[in-house]
């Protein structure tokens, strides 16, 4: 599991980064990767990144609930993706592509940079 969430933390604070310091670019990204994909395939993502977390709080009991709300968060956010109508869907998408404010990208990045963090040092220091 530590590969796993080591792997994840990375992941998140590079893009919780990206938000912060390139914006732009990180929208130019979103634009490309959310206009491109299938959002079927774009819920996997969220699906297995929920299903490790779960696992992960399961696996160590002392790290429980905070594992359990990251990864019933993903595992929401995967079954929306999956499940939610498609007009809906879209519009959601559209909204990260063009909608979100510059303020709204930074403080996504923060967040995930927190979340990153956190799963970080309890995948390395923990046991």
């Amino acid at each position: 599991m530590r590969p796993l969430l080591l792997f994840i933390a990375a992941a998140s604070a590079l893009t919780g980064t990206g938000l912060i310091c390139c914006p732009a670019c990180t929208r130019s990204l979103f634009r490309k990767t959310l206009t491109d994909t299938d959002v079927r395939i774009l819920s996997s993502l969220p699906l297995c990144i929920g299903g490790v977390l779960l696992l992960s709080g399961i696996v160590d009991p002392s790290l429980f609930s905070l594992y359990v709300l990251l990864g019933s968060i993903a595992l929401l956010k995967g079954f929306y993706l999956l499940c939610a109508p498609p007009d809906q869907v879209r519009s959601v998408m559209g909204w990260w592509r063009e909608g979100a404010s510059t303020l709204t990208l930074n403080l996504y990045g923060v967040v995930l940079i927190l979340i990153a963090g956190y799963i970080g040092c309890s995948a390395l220091f923990h046991r």
